[in-house]
């Protein structure tokens, strides 16, 4: 009898403990957008929305078109609503073998990008393009 306890007592708070996880999930609000500079877009940058209350960042990289999608941490698409802090920078390059002299040349032609930025994440406004010159 008591082995039925202890496993209905266990399913009990696994069920529970399973509802309590679904219902507390951060709600996620799906966030678009490009990276333009002078007019042209911008590939290959990490794209960082800090929410300034409370939630966990999302990230993303910019595609050759300089179009990004955002991913929260936990690998759901999306950021938490509300203001954010945005970072945008240029991502660390592989780094090159000491003999391939050619890469190293390349990426030092790379420009350095370190931009910051305030928006407000919200189901009318998920959608951002960022510009600078």
């Amino acid at each position: 009898m008591n082995d039925i306890v202890r496993a209905a007592f266990l399913g009990v708070i696994l069920i529970s403990f399973g509802c309590h996880t679904k219902t507390n999930m951060t709600e996620l609000i799906p966030v678009t957008g490009a990276v333009m500079k002078s007019g042209k877009p911008v590939g290959n940058l990490n794209i960082t929305f800090y929410p300034e209350s409370i939630g966990a960042p999302s990230y993303a990289t910019t595609d050759e078109e300089g179009k990004f999608e955002l991913i929260y941490n936990d690998g759901r698409k999306g950021a938490v609503s509300g203001p954010h802090r945005v970072t945008i920078n240029t991502s660390a390059p592989p780094s090159p073998s000491p003999e391939d002299s050619r890469v190293q040349v390349m990426i030092s032609k790379v420009p350095s990008i370190e931009k910051t930025f305030e928006v407000n994440v919200s189901s009318q406004k998920n959608s951002f393009e960022f510009t600078f010159e």
